[in-house]
């Protein structure tokens, strides 16, 4: 499916399941009740829907062209662009024709929307991970299991391992490990929650391969992807969300 289904999916998920983790009868008594302590009941709430929305894309890092990955081959490009000044301020060569061409060529490189910029993307925040896990030792199993998540993601063409249950397992645990740190557990719950979603809704769209990486899918076609089905289930489910929110 679209990713903007998916998200749709991923925050009614979410509107629907984040008030029974806090305690609360519905979304709607959160939405209107102001609550207590750090973050108040409807802060709670709207941040348990983007994580749920954010956590529906999440398994599409698979993808160039999905909405997250775009988002992620950005912080790459700019990366890439602070490390070229960096060079050539570190290494004095504003004066050399020949360095700022290799620059030149290199930045438009980076720009284009290409599968290499999805790999090379995910790998630096893989290595920026394992670098925080690295200096803060609280951290580091659980940036370990991410930076492995994240390198596999890079190398796996669409539906394949993220979409397994073995990317579903991985994903869990550390969204579950991220929560307990944070003291955050029902925003990593809902996320973890709009991944399944997303596995759900793609088994529905043509099946995924849950036991990969043998390849076989299971699921069944009942909704093609990008097609009017596919746009009425996201728009239906975006209706549904601002229901259980306010009714």
């Amino acid at each position: 499916m679209l990713g903007r289904t998916h998200m749709a999916v991923g925050a009614l998920g979410a509107a629907l399941i984040v008030p029974l983790w806090l305690h609360e009868t519905n979304a709607h008594t959160m939405m209107t009740h102001a609550g207590y302590g750090a973050l108040t009941l409807v802060e709670q709430i709207t941040a348990g829907i983007v994580a749920g929305a954010l956590g529906g894309i999440l398994p599409d890092l698979d993808q160039k062209d999905a909405l997250m990955t775009r988002r992620i081959e950005r912080v790459g490009k700019v990366a890439t662009l602070l490390a070229i000044l960096g060079l050539l301020g570190a290494l004095h060569l504003w004066d050399s024709p020949a360095a700022l061409g290799v620059s030149l060529v290199t930045l438009l490189a980076v720009t284009s929307h290409a599968e290499w910029m999805r790999k090379s993307s995910l790998l630096l925040l893989a290595a920026g991970v394992l670098g925080w896990g690295l200096t803060h030792r609280s951290w580091f199993e659980v940036a370990v299991l991410m930076a492995v998540w994240l390198s596999v993601t890079a190398f796996s063409p669409h539906r394949t391992f993220t979409h397994s249950l073995i990317g579903l397992a991985m994903a869990g645990v550390i969204l579950v490990q991220v929560g307990i740190r944070t003291h955050l557990p029902w925003l990593a719950d809902a996320a973890g929650l709009g991944y399944f979603l997303h596995l759900v809704a793609d088994a529905i769209a043509g099946g995924i391969p849950l036991v990969w990486p043998y390849s076989k899918r299971q699921g069944m076609r009942w909704v093609r992807t990008g097609s009017v089905m596919d746009h009425w289930i996201g728009g239906l489910c975006t209706v549904l969300m601002v229901a259980v929110l306010f009714m």
